[in-house]
């Protein structure tokens, strides 16, 4: 798909982002460098993301040296921890990789994340899936101002 203003065929993308497949895999960082040469002009990125595929972080940080890029992480809270469970023999929903976990046991450090993304210049939201966020969300996108960050 062309990055596109046109109102209908935004609206498309959304009615196309209801239908997905549960078995298919994270694809995010090869969207990400296939993205990338079509923007012929400085561009705002918005990522919406659970960031489980490792090697997006280096190719948005990658773009945000060109293009300001904000990314909305999105957070299941079963994912966060599962206390008093012992052992957990789990898979990742997106890539379908088995692996054995300690419950309770948190998969990333998410202030270690936040330090990153400050470093790079990318603004960044965890936004948990049991809470409400649109005051958030609304105040991200107010605290960037009306010019954006600027290439650097």
């Amino acid at each position: 798909m062309r990055p596109s203003l046109s109102k209908q065929r935004i609206l498309e993308w959304v009615l196309a982002l209801r239908r997905f497949r549960l078995d298919e895999g994270t694809r995010l960082s090869q969207r990400l460098r296939e993205l990338a040469p079509t923007l012929g002009q400085r561009s705002l990125m918005i990522v919406l993301s659970d960031l489980h595929d490792p090697g997006a972080i280096p190719v948005l940080k990658h773009l945000a040296q060109l293009h300001d890029c904000v990314v909305l992480q999105l957070s299941d809270p079963a994912e966060v921890s599962c206390k008093g469970a012992g052992f957990l023999r789990a898979s990742e929903a997106e890539t379908g990789r088995e692996f054995v976990t300690r419950g309770g046991r948190q998969w990333n450090d998410p202030l270690a994340q936040a330090a990153q993304w400050r470093r790079a210049g990318i603004d960044h939201l965890l936004i948990r899936t049991d809470q409400p966020f649109a005051h958030s969300l609304r105040h991200l996108f107010r605290s960037r101002g009306w010019v954006g960050r600027g290439a650097r």
